[in-house]
């Protein structure tokens, strides 16, 4: 159950970043073709999320871990 309450949590950060990635490519396409800026930075934005996705699922997996051992120690 704490896996899948981890994995939920890396999947809702995946989901706000290919939102974000959306949002910026629209902005990015309105934008006159000579005033456009060089993708680089949104790669870079997009690829750098990418590569930290399994962080935030594994301290999502401490932190779901952690407050489980704390709930059960408080009933117990």
């Amino acid at each position: 159950m704490l896996t899948l309450t981890a994995l939920a949590v890396a999947a809702v950060y995946v989901l706000v970043v290919a939102v974000v990635a959306i949002v910026l490519v629209q902005r990015r396409r309105r934008l006159p073709a000579a005033d456009r800026p060089s993708p680089g930075p949104l790669l870079g934005l997009l690829i750098g999320a990418v590569l930290v996705a399994p962080v935030v699922w594994g301290v999502a997996t401490l932190a779901t871990a952690g407050i489980a051992d704390l709930l059960t120690s408080i009933r117990g």
